[in-house]
């Protein structure tokens, strides 16, 4: 008679991103250089964070829904590599 070895179930780490504190702080400081900067912007950054901090919500929410979603950790990772953008974005305008 052969044992029957069962494998105990892979653990799959969610990845972990900053609270929603840090993520407004942040927010804050980029939305400040734009205004300082190209005060005519300021209203676009702030509505294109906004989009984007939902778009990260809602691939987190999914994603902590079902943890082995490939594809909502996908999306999670292309949010926050397009808010990356847009903080760059932000930035590189608000240097001389």
């Amino acid at each position: 008679r052969v044992a029957k070895q069962t494998n105990p179930p892979a653990q799959v780490t969610v990845p972990t991103s900053p609270t929603s504190g840090e993520t407004a702080d942040d927010d804050q400081q980029v939305l400040a250089e734009v205004a300082d900067s190209a005060p005519m912007m300021e209203a676009t950054y702030e509505e294109n964070l906004r989009n984007v901090n939902s778009y990260i919500h809602d691939a987190e929410a999914a994603l902590k829904e079902n943890p082995n979603d490939d594809e909502a950790r996908q999306y999670l990772m292309e949010a926050r590599q397009q808010k990356e953008m847009l903080y760059e974005m932000a930035l590189d305008r608000s240097l001389p």
